[in-house]
Order: structure tokens, then sequence, then C-alpha cells
């Protein structure tokens, strides 16, 4: 699909299992089910694993789209919970594409990040730490759709 800064779409993710590595306050940490460490990155290292945002009252809530069944009150380290998207109506912020790609730690390399914001929020044009990064063709099998006309 062909994004471009403004586009109001609709994006999802199917809820997919994932184990539960750590939990904090803040965080829940998850191995990430989609990605694989690059074993040939050379500036930048990754584990296997994301934190996902879990504490209303941190900076990033607003900005966190995946979201775990059950919720992460009732997990705890060496659990199996599944992680997605909800249907999310957002706002593209940015597109960025990278040639050669991305040197990130895990595979795929991103060649292309977009960055979207809920559409609920409101865009701040001074921050430059706005919105949630996705690479469309990295495997996460999120669909990507224009949103529905408001009603």
């Amino acid at each position: 699909m062909d994004l471009h800064v403004g586009d109001l779409l609709q994006i999802s993710c199917p809820a997919t299992p994932a184990r539960v590595v750590e939990k904090s306050s803040s965080y829940l940490v998850v191995e990430w089910p989609w990605w694989t460490v690059d074993p040939l990155a050379q500036g930048a290292s990754w584990n296997g694993c994301v934190a996902i945002t879990i504490d209303p009252s941190s900076y990033d809530w607003e900005r966190e789209l995946f979201s775990t069944e059950p919720a992460p009150a009732q997990l705890n380290p060496g659990d199996i919970c599944r992680i997605g998207i909800p249907p999310t109506i957002v706002r593209v912020l940015s597109v960025d594409t990278f040639d050669p790609p991305l040197e990130t730690g895990y595979l795929p390399r991103p060649r292309r990040l977009v960055t979207v914001l809920p559409a609920n929020q409101p865009v701040d044009v001074e921050s430059e730490d706005q919105g949630y990064s996705l690479d469309p063709d990295d495997g996460i099998p999120i669909t990507f759709a224009p949103a529905p006309p408001r009603g």
C-alpha cells in the first residue's frame, strides 16, 4: 500500500502467541513473535524481545498500539499471552525510506518506516518523538486500510 503523510488509516494485527519475559509497573517485555536476530548487524544489537507500555501514566501510553490478551495485570514472566493491535484509526505522520535498509539488530531490516499516531491524539508539530514507527514490510501481519468514513 502506498502511504502518505496525513493519510487516515485503520490498522490492526491479529493477536499472536508470545511469551512474557519480564514485567514491571511500566512495561511488559515479550519475546517478539515476528522478527529474528540479525547475526550480521554491526551497529546495533537486539535480544529478541520488545517492551510494550502498560502504565497509563507513562509518556508512551498514548502512542502504544500493541496490547495483550489477557491484560498485562493478569500476566507474569513465563506466561504465554497473545499480542496484537486492535482495530485502530491512525494518522500517518511520516514515511521514511532507507537504501540500504536500516540496520536495527533484527531481521528483516527496514526499508521503510511509517510513523503513525492514533487519530484521537493531537499532532504536536514541535515534537520529534511523537507517534509509533511501523515497518509495513517486516512480516508483522498488520493490515493497513483506508479509515472508514466517519458516520
